[in-house]
């Protein structure tokens, strides 16, 4: 009786491990990617970071101007 309950055991955990190792083994592959596509994606990645740059550029400028804003009126009241 010990012999056929560790058959049904080891049974259960054979196919446990089989259907996994087959699910991984016979799972679709990803065609290799294009060459025009990745240059593609580059290239729009590349008109995205000028374009932040840009943006970061603007709103470094915004910022020191509304710094000198903020300071103008203390540098009058103490002229005064």
């Amino acid at each position: 009786m010990e012999i056929v309950a560790t058959l049904i055991v080891g049974l259960i955990v054979f196919i446990v491990v089989s259907g996994l190792t087959a699910r991984f083994l016979f799972k679709p592959r990803k065609p290799p990617a294009d060459l025009a596509e990745v240059q593609r994606q580059l290239s729009a990645l590349g008109e995205q970071q000028e374009a932040l740059a840009a943006e970061l550029q603007s709103l470094r400028e915004d910022q020191e101007f509304q710094a000198r804003l903020l300071e103008a009126p203390r540098s009058n009241v103490t002229k005064g």
